[in-house]
């Protein structure tokens, strides 16, 4: 049957009988229901059908989740594991201290000066400045570990010796 898009979209018959409303295409399964859905005029143009309650997703670009459980039913964190709010409130991160904050270091043979020209601890040699380390490790182990996407070390800076805080992430399970 041709469709007449003028105004609400009607299917115009082929031979005789009357135009009849056009109708919303069939729904993929796992769609939202069909009473969800509003007709959306466009003139001169085919009709829309717009659904404009939330759609709950599993977060993307993660390992894969349980497919017979629900996105409505959400995420979690596992156990000790806090949730922080992140990508503009749309998602969650799971992380934990791991162990207790380590004062901040130096690799040798720099020296470590507390709030160094008046900002957070460095490490000095000679003339040169850079950053401290969490004691115990060294600068390059500091780096390979934030290079990694599990771990991270959070830099406390404080009037006095600053400390480093260990964290670590992991992905959140869906629920059922």
């Amino acid at each position: 049957m041709p469709m007449d898009p003028t105004g609400q979209d009607r299917c115009l018959p082929l031979v005789s009988g009357a135009a009849q409303a056009s109708i919303m295409p069939p729904l993929l399964p796992g769609s939202p229901p069909a009473s969800c859905f509003r007709r959306e005029v466009v003139a001169n143009a085919a009709d829309r059908f717009v659904c404009t309650g939330k759609e709950y997703v599993f977060p993307s670009k993660l390992p894969p989740y349980n497919l017979l459980h629900k996105p409505a039913n959400g995420v979690q964190c596992p156990s000790g594991y806090d949730g922080d709010v992140q990508f503009n409130g749309k998602g969650i991160r799971c992380r934990k201290n791991d162990g207790g904050a380590k004062p901040a270091d130096c690799d040798f043979p720099w020296s470590w000066e507390v709030d160094h020209k008046g900002k957070n601890d460095e490490c000095v040699l000679a003339n040169n400045a850079g950053p401290t380390v969490p004691k115990g490790i060294t600068k390059i182990q500091l780096d390979i570990e934030k290079a990694r996407g599990d771990i991270s070390w959070h830099l406390d800076v404080r009037s006095g010796r600053d400390s480093w805080q260990k964290r670590i992430y992991k992905y959140p399970a869906s629920s059922n």
